[in-house]
């Protein structure tokens, strides 16, 4: 697939990601009268973690997924360690939403992605939103990264909206020790669970596109948007630099 709006910068591909209607609901295979799919290899290994978590990537919705997005993500998908992935080895099932993924102009706040508070239960399907402006010169390692963190905050939401008196019980502690607004919270949970499984399926697409960066590349950008966590705060001030510099670079 074409896009004009990929090339290679250094070692890594960027993914330059212009908002615009000629981008915008053309990939993906599903039929044009329905939801485009993602579809994913066999899965290497038997465990029924990677088959479910597979059927869950099946269904991902991109129809209004920015083109360049979406291709960065399909080739993510073809890893084992991927999306669906990250949420089982994280909460120990498989994420029970359907998930619709959306490319947007610009967040007034200037985030990256957002999960809003919002669940359809017609679909039972949570959306996510993405900010081209903010992918402008972005790496495919950056965009993912923020894929993977948004997927693990559809989970939570869909879990707390399904079980609520689940939810509280499963992240008590969470809630208890950081007593902040919930994607506070959540960010928080991602600093303390998240780092190194996101770190992992960032490394395993980066050795399959033929990557050379070591393991504390992926470690310090999967750090991006933890800034203002505890866990982050807590680092020495020379890893820290380190890792917001690092972050910068992927992001401009």
């Amino acid at each position: 697939m074409d896009c004009p709006g990929v090339g290679f910068v250094g070692l890594n591909l960027r993914v330059q990601c212009e908002d615009g209607s000629d981008n915008i609901g053309g990939g993906g295979t599903g039929d044009s009268d329905g939801p485009t799919t993602i579809g994913t290899m066999e899965p290497v290994l038997l465990d029924p973690i990677y088959v479910e978590a597979e059927e869950f990537e099946r269904k991902i919705d991109t129809d209004s997924l920015n083109e360049c997005i979406e291709k960065a993500l399909q080739e993510f998908l073809l890893q084992p360690n991927s999306t669906g992935w990250l949420v089982a080895k994280f909460a120990g099932e498989t994420p029970g939403y359907n998930w619709i993924l959306k490319t947007t102009g610009s967040f007034e706040d200037g985030q990256i992605a957002v999960t809003p508070e919002a669940y359809d239960r017609s679909r039972n399907a949570v959306t996510t939103r993405i900010n081209t402006a903010q992918f402008t010169q972005a790496t495919d390692i950056e965009v993912l990264k923020s894929i993977l963190h948004e997927v693990v905050h559809a989970y939570l939401l869909t879990y707390n909206i399904y079980d609520p008196n689940g939810f509280v019980e499963d992240y008590i502690g969470m809630l208890a020790r950081f007593g902040k607004n919930k994607a506070e919270q959540q960010h928080e949970e991602f600093a303390n669970s998240f780092i190194q499984d996101i770190a992992t399926a960032l490394e395993d697409y980066g050795k399959a596109k033929g990557y050379t960066m070591d393991r504390q590349y992926y470690e310090d950008i999967s750090w991006a948007g933890l800034y203002g966590t505890d866990a982050f705060k807590a680092k020495p001030q020379s890893e820290r630099i380190r890792i917001a510099n690092r972050i910068s670079v992927e992001q401009s």
